[in-house]
């Protein structure tokens, strides 16, 4: 739901081969300050591959809101002079499975055809979904200059008609402890099959869908070691083949602890309170919805927890963010886009009540959590493979991510 802030043990044991998280032996401290700035240094010039694949699960109805993905990247970067370059491509394959029964009705042109056999007292027939499934994969080009980073690239190249996203990002240090950022972009929208690669309805032939959102924002940061907080709002606007156009806002606000520090492991605690909406509810799938969670408001209090640390050549990060959450859906008329058909929706539901021609509003409240985990281990000076998993609970949808990479650096012992 738009760009949130991400929430993203010493042992005492001899050292021996295989072990590693055995204790280092001691090492004069400059030295060890002198080949971490080295690591450092090599780590922002040398150039670099990577690797990565991720299986992506979102509840839901089939062929509707549902959506498994499965995608991987290739990357690599180089730098030269100042400014570091990525080239990255994206293969991605999604699939929302086969609406049927109720579904079916919902989906596409077919509540017309279920409104007209209400009326004319007999079995409706509707016109059959293909699975919902997409493949593809996008390109991308990014640099980054010290505050300053952009990307340009394309959606998935497969999945119909090619959009260009990309976006624009400043991020200045504002002091010795304060962070400022602004950004732009245009990105895809990934809730379901029908936001992220578009869809065909069955009974009318019309294509709708593929929905990018445009927008920015702009977020300031204060850390101190001990403690931070932290804001940003940011604004998007929706749009989409045969979809009608949506508007949003977002805004955070938080600030956290670190209650316990001690070498390179460290706790921190803190509050979240998100608040978010939009001016139309797109979260449906029949002809001219976007198939995307927008609700008229949102608001969710969340207290986010992490441990994050190193020991030997591994590094760790866990979260947790338990919350309370409340939103309210407007309701919305099924065909938003097709005036002949909303129409003759309407005329038939004068002749007959059992006839709904609008979605109705809802409302909900209620407990959630998101939160992950990830390790990342250092097999060989500059390589190194890790992992994710990440799940969130918040909103109308459940989703969980597993991720697995690898990276490279090339010709140096980059993040020794």
């Amino acid at each position: 739901a738009g760009e949130a802030a991400s929430p993203r043990p010493t042992t005492t044991v001899s050292p021996s081969p295989g072990n590693p998280f055995a204790a280092p032996a001691a090492r004069d401290p400059v030295v060890g300050d002198i080949d971490r700035q080295i690591a450092e240094i090599t780590a922002r010039t040398a150039a670099e591959v990577s690797g990565s694949a991720q299986i992506r699960a979102r509840s839901g109805e089939a062929g509707l809101g549902r959506l498994h993905e499965l995608s991987a990247r290739a990357a690599a970067s180089a730098s030269l002079g100042e400014v570091r370059f990525t080239a990255s491509i994206s293969p991605v394959s999604i699939d929302g499975g086969t609406p049927s029964g109720s579904a079916e009705q919902r989906y596409g042109a077919n509540q017309i055809i279920n409104a007209r056999a209400i009326v004319g007292a007999f079995a409706p027939v509707y016109a059959a979904a293909p699975p919902q499934s997409a493949s593809g994969a996008a390109i991308d080009l990014a640099m980054a200059a010290g505050p300053l980073s952009a990307d340009i690239g394309t959606t998935p190249i497969g999945f119909g008609d090619i959009d260009v996203a990309g976006g624009v990002a400043f991020s200045p240090r504002l002091g010795a402890n304060g962070q400022g950022k602004l950004w732009i972009e245009r990105r895809p929208v990934t809730d379901s099959v029908v936001a992220y690669a578009g869809a065909r309805d069955p009974v009318t032939g019309q294509r709708w869908g593929r929905v990018m959102r445009t927008g920015g924002g702009v977020s300031l940061s204060y850390d101190d070691g001990a403690s931070g907080l932290y804001g940003d709002a940011s604004y998007g606007h929706y749009d989409g083949e045969h979809v009608a156009d949506n508007d949003s806002y977002q805004v955070n606000l938080g600030g956290y602890i670190r209650p316990y520090r001690r070498g390179e492991t460290e706790v921190q605690v803190g509050f979240n309170l998100n608040q978010q909406g939009f001016d139309n509810n797109q979260n449906f799938f029949s002809l001219g919805h976007g198939g995307y969670f927008s609700p008229k408001s949102f608001t969710s209090l969340t207290a986010p927890i992490s441990v994050t640390g190193r020991q030997g050549p591994w590094k760790f990060k866990g979260a947790i963010a338990p919350g309370y959450q409340t939103y309210n859906q407007a309701g919305a008329a099924y065909f938003p886009m097709d005036v002949a058909l909303q129409t003759e929706l309407n005329t038939l539901a004068l002749a007959d009540s059992d006839v709904f021609p609008r979605y109705l509003a809802e409302s909900a409240s209620g407990f959630g959590i998101s939160g992950g985990l990830s390790a990342d281990y250092q097999f060989r000076p500059g390589a190194s493979i890790g992992g994710a998993v990440n799940f969130n609970t918040f909103g109308v949808y459940n989703e969980t991510a597993v991720s697995v990479g690898v990276k490279q650096t090339l010709g140096g012992e980059g993040g020794r």
